[in-house]
């Protein structure tokens, strides 16, 4: 098992977005907003979006969240200069489906490169027959950060029970039904100075300046189901880098509490 962070969204603005269709409220601009259920729809059964960076990027790891659908297929391409993204001469998945990169039950797609390649275009296809339309939420294209030493015990993954419970006057209980989301509580115990300094310290930043980040979280980047161990969210806490024993070079302990976005 080995754990990874992707937290800076090359496909969010200033970067832009480009589909090969959409319906008129649902446009592929929403797959740039930060609510999940706001969806990109185009009513087809093959469909791509593309995503110009500005400029040649590092990219190793591409996410849609909320994708429809039940056995997609998808094909990921990176390209240095064709604005449409077919050319994929920096990188070119081929058709894939299926485990690893999608399950319909936690409705993600992710496409984990094992190196990173410049590119400026990223761009994603879709089909599947016989539906009526294609959408998906929320777009991320990164290059990831892979931890120096892993996660270590305990750490916890959750399925979160949103529904509300009232119990009436009578004993009866009354269920207002609303989403659950996942959970993850990773800590880890043996931060190097210089990933405190960089990435660590990248994410404190966005939190400060911005207020929030978004990020996926990859509990296992060798998993059989990434869509299962993966996670689209956000931290709930503050995010704490402790200094727990003095050495030279000096260790760091942090933990990522992120709840998954809906």
């Amino acid at each position: 098992m080995s754990a990874a962070l992707g937290w800076d969204n090359l496909s969010d603005p200033p970067a832009t977005l480009t589909a090969s269709g959409a319906v008129t409220l649902a446009p592929v601009s929403l797959l740039q907003n930060v609510h999940v259920g706001r969806k990109w729809r185009h009513n087809a059964t093959a469909t791509f979006v593309v995503a110009d960076l500005g400029s040649l990027m590092n990219v190793d790891t591409v996410m849609l969240a909320g994708v429809s659908g039940e056995a997609p297929t998808f094909r990921v391409r990176y390209s240095t200069v064709d604005s449409t993204g077919a050319a994929g001469n920096a990188f070119d998945s081929g058709s894939i489906s299926g485990l690893p990169y999608f399950d319909p039950d936690y409705g993600l797609f992710v496409h984990l490169k094992s190196t990173p390649a410049s590119c400026r275009y990223v761009r994603v296809d879709i089909s599947e027959a016989a539906v009526s339309f294609i959408e998906a939420g929320r777009l991320f294209v990164s290059e990831r950060e892979a931890f120096t030493t892993n996660m270590q015990t305990p750490w916890s993954r959750s399925a979160v029970k949103a529904a509300v419970d009232t119990v009436g006057v009578g004993g009866q209980t009354y269920t207002d039904f609303r989403l659950g989301h996942w959970r993850t509580q990773a800590a880890f115990q043996f931060i190097t100075e210089t990933e405190r300094n960089d990435f660590i310290e990248a994410i404190g930043l966005a939190l400060v300046n911005l207020g929030r980040i978004d990020m996926l979280w990859i509990s296992d980047t060798a998993s059989t189901n990434l869509a299962r161990d993966c996670i689209w969210g956000y931290l709930e806490q503050d995010l704490t880098a402790t200094q727990n024993i003095y050495i030279i070079p000096p260790l760091f302990s942090v933990e990522f509490p992120i709840r998954q976005r809906l």
